[in-house]
């Protein structure tokens, strides 16, 4: 699935709004706040086992990425489990505009 990294708190407060999501958001991650993928159908935790994923998100945040791993849904909550992630390149985004587009 691919969608945007955020950090919650960022995210539901609004703050991710401001001109330097990208810091923003690395640093709430950085500080511990959960990290989250805002996809077209809502938003998703993420986590990596019993480990945090600051140190693998960090890198990626408010960046666009494809994420794999094993999903959970429980009371409303999406939550995915994180066996990889990947940055999505721009180019990939406009060629599938493209092609979701003809």
């Amino acid at each position: 699935m691919t969608g945007r990294v955020v950090s919650v708190h960022a995210f539901m407060t609004g703050q991710s709004a401001s001109p330097d999501q990208a810091k923003i958001t690395a640093d709430n991650i950085r500080a511990g706040v959960p990290a989250a993928l805002d996809t077209p159908t809502g938003l998703i935790l993420m986590g990596q086992g019993t480990t945090g994923v600051g140190r693998t998100l960090i890198p990626l945040a408010f960046q666009e990425v494809e994420v794999h791993g094993k999903l959970y849904e429980k009371g409303g909550v999406k939550y995915i489990d994180i066996a990889s992630v990947e940055a999505v390149a721009a180019d990939e985004e406009e060629e599938a505009d493209e092609e979701g587009g003809e």
